[in-house]
């Protein structure tokens, strides 16, 4: 392992460190590693700092300790970039990222083989104005698994936290530090005055009002794409609201906010709901008879399966839990100031009092109303 740096007087640095290849050979157990380079540097008046590791393959492999087969697994193209600095209100911001190229695995127990292309994350930290919105998404190009050889993907999930308010996060950072400082004989008696502070801290963290955002889920199949959105928001908090659960739960209802819509394609959801059902089966066939499945009952569990899929997809289409969009089933759910809706129809949440919901909120004792929940029925 070899590093290299410079430090200037006027505060910047830099660096570059360097692991070796090798390979290991041994009891049947091989690792190949291709070496490492990483570079970096950065500014220690402002904190600046940025760092770019890139590794181009590690390959293992090794005997099943069952069967005897010989596994392989292999990593490509690993690449990690990180950079960021000290901002105005003393937070520290920046950005990041994470990427394989090419995962690989060879399993022989289970006779079959994983492929995933170019996978990762990504992250970032930005300040705007006195507020910080944080954002993370997951990615992969590309699924390919099983005997079949199918592929899946591409793959997203992105996530957000917006509107957090610097200030209160550089306390929180302060007293996280005071803590994790102190002196063991120290921290127990900090503990109670901490849990105080955290409180109050998080109090000022609601009444800015903070938002959880789900900004995007897609992931393509051969069945065709799912996607999904939505977020949680809380506006008009107020400290007085937390001082029992009983007015907590009372509050809630007027303060919170929330938005999803999602679309899955008929054909994803039956194949899924199918597979399920009949893994039950088979399982509870298996335990009761205590021997394998013949062809005949293996044809009799999946036509009890489709059957099951279809039964559980219409009585959620009859419910308005979702509805139909030509190949594809969909989910629109939005809720703020106590009232409810589920695909453009008003819906009651029975674990909100009633009290708490606007009138028109509210659905009749009819069973057979669409949008009236299961518990209602």
């Amino acid at each position: 392992l070899s590093w290299n740096g410079t430090l200037q007087f006027g505060g910047a640095h830099q660096f570059t460190l360097q692991s070796p290849a090798f390979t290991l050979d041994d009891k049947g157990i091989q690792v190949s590693w291709a070496g490492l380079q990483a570079d970096g540097g950065g500014n220690i008046n402002d904190h600046s700092y940025q760092i770019k590791l890139r590794a181009p393959k590690l390959e293992a492999g090794g005997p099943d300790p069952v069967s005897g087969e010989q596994g392989k697994a292999l990593l490509e193209n690993i690449q990690l970039a990180v950079e960021g600095r000290r901002s105005a209100s003393g937070l520290n911001i920046g950005s990041g990222s994470m990427e394989v190229g090419k995962f690989h695995i060879t399993d022989p127990s289970k006779k079959g083989e994983v492929e995933l292309n170019q996978f990762g994350y990504t992250y970032q930290v930005k300040e705007n104005g006195q507020f910080v919105d944080l954002a993370l998404a997951y990615k992969i190009a590309g699924i390919v698994a099983g005997a079949e050889k199918k592929t899946y993907g591409p793959a997203l999930l992105e996530l957000g936290i917006g509107h957090l308010h610097a200030p209160t996060l550089l306390a929180f950072d302060k007293s996280m530090k005071g803590i994790m400082c102190a002196k063991p004989e120290q921290k127990q008696a900090m503990a109670g005055e901490m849990i105080g502070q955290w409180k109050q801290l998080s109090t000022e963290l609601l009444r800015n009002k903070p938002e959880l955002q789900l900004k995007q889920v897609r992931f393509s199949s051969p069945d065709g794409e799912l996607q999904a959105k939505g977020r949680i928001s809380i506006d008009g908090f107020e400290p007085a609201m937390l001082e029992t659960p009983q007015t907590a739960m009372a509050a809630l209802p007027g303060i919170l906010q929330v938005e999803f819509a999602g679309q899955i394609p008929e054909k994803f959801l039956m194949s899924s709901l199918r597979g399920f059902a009949l893994s039950s089966a088979r399982r509870q066939m298996m335990q009761e008879g205590g021997g394998e499945i013949d062809a005949g009952q293996m044809q009799t569990l999946q036509e009890g399966a489709e059957q099951d899929a279809r039964q559980k997809i219409g009585l959620a289409l009859a419910q308005n839990y979702i509805k139909q969009d030509g190949d594809k089933l969909s989910i629109d759910f939005k809720f703020g100031k106590g009232q409810a809706s589920l695909n453009g129809a008003p819906f009651d949440l029975p674990f909100l009092p009633q009290s708490a919901q606007a009138p028109s909120a509210q659905i009749g004792a009819d069973p057979a109303q669409p949008g009236t929940p299961p518990s209602q029925q």
